[in-house]
């Protein structure tokens, strides 16, 4: 039964629908009906056992889990939702499913997957009376693809994603109006901005239409104050919203398929450099002498999203008809994801990373892959930073049916290349590329995204090489890449990755080590 408190709340969320009605509505069908209704639930929940908890100590554990490997993706809950007396039993479920997902081995998997029957069972019988509780849930739910992405599902990230947007936007989540006065307003300006930075990250990935659009949102941005607790979670999560802005901005700017004018594509490189250059201490990878802060899984997701961004403005074009070019940028970036990804790896901590990495692991591997160096130091560092990448997706195959498919694409497209690198460098011959598939074309600025130590990555030396510029931004040659090769990213046909190339970066400036 929903309490008189839970009414008002769900009224005052709702209040800008031209449906807000100030008090509780009755039901439109008979009590005779609701009885059977009710019957027929009972017989579920008795079959499905939905609202039947892990035991006490498990539930500890994969609480503890959610909160300590997954809030600062997911910081949709408090605490006290979960510690107060009665808590909700969709919440809890939603919860430990998402603490199960942090484990490793085919035990926890089943309890994933049980987890996940009985969150999707209690939904579907409208079962919790709390539409806020629901929402977190549903929330949640996006933690584990269920199946493999290239299936046409009800299931997983982008699903569950949008479900949750809607009920957010009918909630009046995407209006600052509705904060004002509102006890949770912190909380739910936090699940705003987790479904919003969600639903970028999937138009990135899927080139699917957003849920979102910016034209029509006036909430302010999280800060620390949304959060009980003040540390790097929080930190993170607040700097991801603001990157992961910039990567939808790019995304939807490709979903247009128009020409994209120079000036935009400048606009965006200048952001990402504002981003990179306003992250505060206590997030950078680096301290001021170049040496490696203690390691941080949160603060590495964060900077792998930042190096994918690179690399995604990459994939825009300024012409229809634009050759798909490499860049020293692309490559630059990719590196230093693979550094990330290796540092995680023998951590083993892969157990904790979600599906979008295998989005970012596939976006990582295609500048390696199109780089074909003369120098066997340099194509013994490629292969080894593939090999990391295809070690992260291996360990997590097992979770996500996803990793299956992009190793075989990696490798299928690794051996396309391979047969085709001769063509290649007959071509760079022809056109006055380097013949190791790089140009490096003096008019790139890389120093304002990449302000990193020489240590960052094996390829860092490349800014080095780009590092006499001259002031201004322009179009810069790439290395070629095959049409059919460059509709690898996913089944269904997306092409983000088939519009690899695009412009140079603005000034060479000096900047701290992040």
């Amino acid at each position: 039964m929903m309490s008189a408190a839970t009414v008002v709340d769900s009224i005052k969320l709702a209040y800008h629908s031209v449906l807000a009605c100030d008090i509780p509505t009755q039901p439109t069908i008979s009590e005779e009906s609701l009885s059977h209704s009710n019957r027929i639930m009972d017989a579920i929940l008795a079959t499905t056992e939905a609202a039947v908890l892990p035991v006490a100590p498990l539930r500890r554990a994969l609480t503890d889990a959610f909160f300590e490997q997954v809030f600062h993706n997911y910081p949709v809950i408090n605490p006290e939702d979960i510690s107060n007396p009665n808590p909700s039993i969709l919440l809890q479920q939603g919860v430990c499913l998402a603490g199960s997902l942090m484990r490793d081995g085919p035990t926890n998997l089943q309890l994933s997957r049980s987890l996940y029957d009985k969150v999707k069972t209690l939904i579907y019988l409208n079962y919790e009376p709390d539409d806020l509780a629901t929402l977190k849930t549903m929330c949640l739910l996006s933690c584990w693809s269920v199946k493999p992405p290239d299936k046409i599902s009800l299931d997983g990230p982008w699903y569950w994603t949008g479900v949750a947007s809607r009920l957010a936007i009918q909630m009046g989540l995407h209006r600052e109006s509705t904060y004002t006065n509102n006890p949770q307003n912190h909380c739910l300006r936090r699940i705003f901005w987790q479904l919003y930075s969600s639903d970028k990250l999937q138009v990135a990935c899927w080139g699917r239409p957003p849920s979102f659009s910016s034209r029509y949102i006036t909430v302010k941005p999280p800060v620390l104050e949304d959060f009980e607790i003040q540390n790097v979670q929080a930190l993170v999560f607040i700097h991801t919203t603001k990157l992961c802005t910039i990567i939808g901005n790019i995304a939807e700017l490709h979903l247009e398929r128009r020409p994209v004018p120079f000036h935009e594509v400048f606009v965006l490189s200048e952001t990402l450099c504002g981003w990179v250059r306003e992250i505060p201490h206590e997030l950078c990878l680096y301290n001021s002498e170049g040496g490696r802060n203690e390691f941080n899984r949160p603060v590495s997701e964060l900077f792998i999203k930042y190096f994918a961004a690179i690399i995604l403005l990459q994939l825009l074009q300024n012409e229809v008809n634009q050759q798909r070019r490499t860049t020293v940028r692309s490559l630059v970036a990719a590196s230093c994801m693979a550094k990330l990804y290796e540092e995680i790896h023998y951590r083993e901590q892969t157990c904790y990373l979600l599906p979008i990495h295998g989005f970012l692991c596939m976006v990582a591997s295609l500048p390696q892959i199109y780089y074909q160096p003369q120098s066997a130091e340099k194509n013994r560092t490629r292969k080894e930073e593939l090999d990391i990448l295809r070690s992260i997706m291996g360990n997590m195959r097992g979770k996500y049916g996803g990793a299956t498919m992009i190793l075989a694409k990696i490798q299928r497209l690794e051996k396309e290349v391979k047969a085709s690198t001769d063509r290649y460098l007959l071509e760079a011959d022809a056109v006055g590329l380097s013949s190791d598939g790089i140009l490096h074309d003096p008019s790139e600025s890389l120093g304002e995204l990449f302000p990193f130590p020489p240590t960052a990555c094996a390829h860092m030396d490349f800014i080095k090489q780009s590092g006499e510029t001259q002031q201004g931004f322009l179009p810069q040659d790439f290395v070629p890449m095959e049409d059919e090769w460059a509709k690898w990213l996913v089944s269904e046909g997306h092409n983000f990755v088939d519009l690899f190339g695009m412009y140079s970066g603005a000034y060479d400036v000096e900047e701290p080590y992040i």
